[in-house]
């Protein structure tokens, strides 16, 4: 799942930073925006190829993934504002905004989750301090009941956000039904009211069929699963 929302990330954008910079041409916005369009886009490209070339290395590798998550909130905010601009203000996306509406539901749901892991990380207690203490030590030891706890926390987490993804499409197909006396109202497209979060549902789903047609064909699905 997380290389899927790192390739639709980049792509994502790629294409919004084609915009900004054709919107600086036509002297739509100040060239501050390229820039920062031009960093954030660079950083996660470099951090997505130094996370493969790196798999090697656990020590550099642990220092990379601690600058990620930090940056990874950088990038949630900048995807956030290009929406938002998007939406309510006068940027043109050229075409990019379903694409980069998507892949704002993923990367949010991604920090999410790491805030909501580190979180329950810091309430479990291993011999007078917190799990989220031992990990984050760059020379740290874990026992396979440790570990064994640790891909416990994990698992609750997904099942979690499953449940809640399950029970929120119910409600909230139920209501399309209820409301609009037919499957969708006439005014379901993308634009509408109705079209996003239904888009935002189908994205969701998609990423998860997709990462577990993928695990399954080379055989890596978890037995649990």
């Amino acid at each position: 799942m997380q290389a899927t929302a790192n390739t639709a990330s980049v792509i994502a954008l790629g294409w919004t930073l084609i915009a900004l910079m054709l919107a600086w041409r036509d002297r739509e916005l100040d060239w501050w925006w390229i820039l920062a369009g031009t960093g954030i886009s660079t950083i996660t490209g470099l951090v997505i190829a130094l996370e493969g070339l790196l798999s090697h290395d656990t020590e550099l590798l642990r220092k990379l993934t601690k600058f990620a998550r930090t940056f990874q909130l950088f990038l949630v905010a900048w995807l956030w504002i290009l929406v938002t601009w998007s939406e309510f203000g006068d940027l043109n996306l050229r075409g990019a905004q379903p694409v980069l509406e998507i892949v704002v539901v993923w990367v949010s749901v991604f920090a999410i989750i790491e805030l909501v892991n580190r979180f329950r990380l810091g309430k479990i207690r291993w011999n007078g301090s917190s799990a989220l203490d031992k990990i984050v030590g760059f020379s740290a030891v874990l026992t396979d009941a440790q570990i064994t706890e640790m891909k416990s926390n994990s698992s609750q987490i997904m099942s979690g956000l499953r449940l809640g993804l399950h029970c929120f499409t119910f409600v909230w197909l139920a209501s399309l039904l209820m409301l609009s006396e037919g499957v969708l109202p006439d005014t379901s497209s993308i634009a509408s009211s109705w079209g996003r979060p239904t888009l935002w549902l189908a994205s969701l789903y998609g990423l998860i069929v997709i990462s577990e047609l993928w695990l399954r064909m080379r055989g890596r699905m978890p037995a649990e699963y």
